[in-house]
């Protein structure tokens, strides 16, 4: 699987996203293997990143239009997302039938509907396109987030974060932990977003390899990758902190007497 993150950090410049991603493909017949592949796309203002099956990806992101609000791509790619879902259940299960979509859909309108029917709406409903997106990006200067599947656009902004993949609950925990929100310092957004993604890599199918990035309202973007050496000792000097339980000693010889 995978993981990603994306959250809204603010500066006297104004709101600002920042986002990671790992670069982990899994494969059900070869396993899990680092790749040079980028789970992460920049158009505009916004960008769009992939937890799941990433073979869609290079269709996915062509669904992006010039010249649309951060919540319009969001629909669009909703909208992408059950299309592509569309024409899996189409290769998968309907073809077995010589039926299409439209085909299906007269079927279920019938008064009375016969067992193989019955059996083909059971599979279709549990068909899963196994592609989950963050769009982290921007309407005017207001930051936006939303988590798109083809079930549906979860709107995230209010939360300041949001987090897709694998690693999601640790990611998730560690801004809880932090109490991050859409209007934590900036320099403090970027350190959460980086132990986000650090705290998520022991979940199975999360790679160490990570893109790391600022995107504004204008659309500039930055790669963090040069701070990365930098957050990380601060990372490895916050988990060897918490190991210090000196204060403790006497709670344990009294305790344990």
């Amino acid at each position: 699987m995978t993981s990603c993150i994306a959250a809204v950090g603010t500066n006297d410049n104004g709101k600002h996203i920042v986002f990671a991603t790992d670069r982990m493909i899994t494969r059900p017949s070869l396993g899990e293997f680092e790749s040079q592949f980028r789970k992460h796309y920049i158009f505009e203002n916004c960008v769009v990143m992939i937890a799941g099956v990433p073979n869609h990806f290079q269709e996915i992101r062509n669904t992006l239009q010039k010249g649309k609000t951060c919540s319009e791509q969001a629909t669009l790619l909703h909208e992408k997302l059950k299309n592509l879902r569309r024409k899996q259940v189409e290769d998968r299960i309907l073809s077995n039938f010589d039926l299409k979509w439209e085909d299906f859909k007269e079927l279920i309108k019938a008064e009375k509907v016969n067992a193989v029917v019955e059996v083909l709406y059971s599979k279709i409903a549990e068909e899963r396109l196994g592609v989950q997106l963050i769009l982290a990006g921007f309407d005017g200067i207001d930051p936006k987030l939303f988590v798109i599947s083809e079930l549906g656009i979860s709107p995230e902004t209010e939360m300041g974060y949001c987090a897709i993949g694998e690693g999601q609950l640790q990611a998730i925990n560690t801004f809880m932990f932090s109490k991050h929100y859409e209007g934590t310092n900036l320099k403090e957004a970027i350190y959460n977003v980086f132990k986000a993604k650090k705290n998520s890599e022991v979940a199975i199918g999360v790679g160490t390899v990570t893109d790391f990035g600022i995107l504004n309202s204008e659309g500039a973007s930055y790669s963090l990758k040069n701070e990365s050496e930098e957050l990380k000792k601060i990372f490895e000097k916050e988990k060897e902190n918490w190991k210090q339980y000196e204060c403790l000693k006497k709670f344990e010889e009294d305790f344990y007497a």
